[in-house]
């Protein structure tokens, strides 16, 4: 059976609805805005202190209550509501958690409540942090005549999308290994002078107890800080390992520790040439 002139046009006709409704600039997951939505949405990853980092997703648009939902890489979601009245001056923020942040692709999507309807949907592909060292400081104060270690500041450079958790460190030093509570937490710029500072002193009550809480969690349990004195000028090789991440990749580095060359009357006299 032979196709008719108003069967050609009828398929030409279905043809370009079918490419306006799937193809059309807006339509795809990757541009955001679903066809004929009037929303948009400005987002970016932040860590505003502690361990905690998430997407903060600013959305423009009409007056209306909104889901806003933030699916990781495994499938996991965190949603937050946005009422209506949060919405009339046409602009509202929202942080949603992105538990231990890891490279993969992640899903921001928002809908209206009633009806349910995605009015907004993206795929953000993140790389995985690396970091590596720019450098390493001993921080020394005098005491009877030689120096105490009290701390140790690595200054790290990341590269990749997501913040990243330095968990704790080690150093070996004249064959002995030690280490310290890391103070900080999630580290998110990409090229700055980013400080993890080492307590070498005796741990405080809380880090105590936070220590044991990781302890029974199954999580690592950093090795004991100690209080280390140095003749004025000694030096050592240190070997210092710094694990980072949700799977603790290690960082493995070496830096001479030398004390100062004589007992110095200010606080916190710096053992580095």
């Amino acid at each position: 059976m032979g196709t008719t002139s108003s069967d050609a046009h009828l398929v030409t006709a279905t043809t370009a609805i079918l490419f306006l409704l799937g193809t059309a600039p807006g339509c795809s997951e990757q541009d955001g805005a679903t066809w004929g939505s009037s929303y948009s949405v400005d987002y970016k990853v932040v860590s505003p202190g502690g361990d905690w980092a998430g997407i903060e997703a600013t959305i423009k648009g009409p007056a209306a209550k909104l889901a806003v939902v933030l699916t990781d890489p495994e499938g996991k979601s965190e949603h937050a509501i946005v009422q209506k009245d949060e919405m009339m001056s046409n602009s509202h923020s929202v942080r949603l958690g992105m538990r231990e942040p890891h490279a993969g692709t992640y899903v921001l999507a928002v809908k209206t409540v009633d009806p349910e309807a995605v009015v907004w949907r993206k795929e953000l592909a993140f790389s995985a942090a690396q970091l590596s060292v720019k450098d390493v400081a001993f921080g020394f104060e005098p005491n009877t005549g030689k120096f105490e270690l009290r701390n140790v500041q690595i200054a790290l450079k990341k590269d990749g999308d997501l913040p990243v958790q330095v968990r704790d460190v080690s150093f070996t030093m004249d064959g002995k290994t030690f280490g310290g509570f890391v103070q900080g937490g999630m580290i998110v710029g990409d090229d700055e002078k980013l400080v993890v500072t080492v307590n070498m002193v005796p741990p405080t009550k809380k880090q105590v107890e936070q220590n044991d809480i990781a302890r029974r969690g199954g999580e690592f349990a950093p090795l004991p800080p100690i209080s280390a004195l140095f003749d004025p000028g000694e030096r050592y090789s240190v070997e210092v390992k710094l694990f980072y991440g949700k799977d603790r990749t290690c960082l493995t580095f070496n830096k001479e520790l030398v004390a100062p060359a004589a007992p110095a009357g200010g606080r916190g006299a710096s053992g580095q040439e």
